[in-house]
């Protein structure tokens, strides 16, 4: 018992992580909750079950009033995807209805920069060059939902063997900053167009093949107007968007 209170006192290997794990059990505890919407995909499918549960933050949920007077509700949307090993694109579980369709706007706002980390991994070019589906390129019909307007939970299943990557992107427009806005950002024709705010965030985990339990963490951002689907780890300038989500706890049987 002396040992072990003295090499947590110390910090010394294996203390060191035991401690860390347990900082990681408790964050889970305590950022996991009764969520009120479930999104269900794949129900018919075979292979292990996975449950993602996001949990909304300060910002998950803004309004706005134009100068209309018209009142603007803005949520996240969000991709879920699977990666291998190596960073190759798997298999979709889950994208937001719009960005499942394209249709921001009715459709004439294409919104490149939404989601654009996810959709360059799809893979699939759109009639008009863009890698953000629309109608004739739209993600297959039980895969997308409309973005609940408080904390959510996914269930799914996939196929991958291994540890494949959960990739996780998420996108909240009109959520401008001191550095992401069209005031500051003039060189980028696309972004001056469909200004979209501060970038997409990506949150990443690893997926164990026994039953885990774990957090996503966030890894970077995505192109601000969908140039790439690169992830820029600097999130030197991002702001609020750090606060859509609270946390996500992922869960496989």
């Amino acid at each position: 018992m002396a040992l072990f209170i003295v090499g947590i006192s110390y910090s010394f290997f294996p203390f060191k992580q035991i401690v860390g794990f347990g900082k990681t059990l408790r964050r889970q505890d305590e950022i996991r909750k009764k969520t009120e919407y479930i999104i269900t995909t794949k129900s018919e499918t075979s292979g292990r079950s996975i449950q993602i549960d996001f949990i909304a933050g300060a910002e998950y949920m803004t309004k706005r009033t134009l100068p209309d007077g018209k009142l603007v509700v803005s949520i996240p949307q969000v991709a879920v995807w699977l990666e291998d090993a190596a960073g190759n694109y798997l298999e979709t579980l889950y994208v937001s209805g719009k960005s499942a369709t394209g249709n921001y706007s009715g459709g004439k706002n294409r919104r490149p920069g939404a989601l654009p980390v996810w959709s360059h991994a799809r893979g699939v070019k759109s009639a008009d060059g863009l890698f953000m589906p629309d109608a004739g390129s739209a993600v297959i019909d039980g895969l997308s939902a409309a973005t609940p307007l408080t904390s959510f939970s996914l269930v799914s299943k996939y196929s991958a063997m291994g540890n494949p990557k959960i990739m996780i992107e998420v996108n909240k427009s009109f959520d401008d900053n001191d550095y992401f806005n069209k005031t500051n950002i003039t060189d980028d024709p696309v972004y001056l167009k469909n200004p979209n705010g501060q970038p997409s965030l990506v949150y990443s985990a690893e997926l164990k093949p026994e039953a885990a339990v774990v957090l996503a963490e966030l890894i970077g951002h995505g192109h601000i107007s969908g140039g790439d689907g690169a992830v820029n780890p600097d999130l030197s300038n991002v702001t609020t968007a750090l606060n859509i989500f609270k946390g996500i706890v992922i869960e496989t049987d």
